[in-house]
């Protein structure tokens, strides 16, 4: 476990714990970040995919989705966060996202890739 400062200063606990699965999550038109913040501000680990556009703004990859860390024996709490809607699923199943799919796209979203990269990356091969 470890506390990270995210915008505003707001401090949250983050659990640490390799053996839970990436979901990723549908959210609310515009509510990406806010989502972000307040499942972080639950423990749970949270990521935005972004890229910078050619007039400086950050924008989602995904639009409308984000990624959680969970136990998705206990889904509830992630999907009472407000602004969520669902969790990405195969019937009634959530399915997980490899780790290693969600450092790469972590890794592309960090550097100065341009948004066709991005599209080339994930159009190549499925997050799941």
């Amino acid at each position: 476990m470890h506390t990270k400062e995210v915008l505003g200063g707001v401090s949250i606990v983050i659990v640490d714990d390799s053996s839970l699965l990436w979901f990723a999550i549908y959210v609310k038109h515009h509510h990406e970040e806010n989502v972000v913040l307040t499942l972080g501000s639950k423990g749970y680990e949270a990521f935005l995919a972004t890229y910078r556009n050619d007039k400086g703004f950050e924008l989602p990859v995904f639009p409308g989705y984000v990624f959680c860390r969970f136990d998705s024996s206990r889904p509830l709490p992630v999907l009472t966060t407000p602004g969520v809607l669902s969790i990405v699923s195969n019937g009634c199943v959530p399915v997980p996202i490899p780790g290693h799919k969600i450092e790469g796209v972590r890794s592309l979203s960090r550097s100065s890739v341009g948004t066709l990269s991005m599209a080339i990356f994930i159009g190549r091969d499925r997050l799941y």
